[in-house]
């Protein structure tokens, strides 16, 4: 089961903004640019499991009628999302020169909703 799809990273990114980001080797390749899509949903669906194992959350984290929560489904897109844009290269840099990119703070956003279901300020509406 997958927490989101190609469909919600491009809601929340522009559906050419994850093409462009996928396509690392600027070339077009619709099979690769998919592999690479379906790559980071995996790699941001493992990265949100590993952050929920030890909680008192069931892997996978669904809602009583199999559904991922909505929370879940967005967490993920954008950590997928971010995964493919920062793989594209991040070139900006703040004040102090540390690399940082124009979508930090939806990275900062998905490190503050992590830490608050760690935490347990936030809750899921999962088994």
């Amino acid at each position: 089961m997958s927490y989101c799809d190609r469909d919600d990273i491009g809601d929340i990114f522009g559906v050419e903004n994850v093409t462009h980001y996928a396509d690392s080797d600027n070339d077009g390749d619709t099979t690769k640019i998919t592999n690479r899509v379906n790559r980071a949903i995996s790699a941001a669906e493992e990265e949100v499991n590993s952050f929920m194992r030890g909680t008192h959350y069931r892997i996978p984290l669904v809602t009583a009628d199999s559904a991922t929560p909505a929370t879940i489904s967005n967490l993920t897109a954008h950590l997928a999302g971010l995964g493919l844009y920062e793989a594209h290269g991040v070139v900006d840099v703040d004040s102090q020169g540390k690399p940082v990119h124009r979508l930090y703070f939806l990275r900062q956003w998905t490190d503050t909703v992590i830490k608050g279901l760690l935490a347990g300020t936030r809750q899921l509406d999962a088994v």
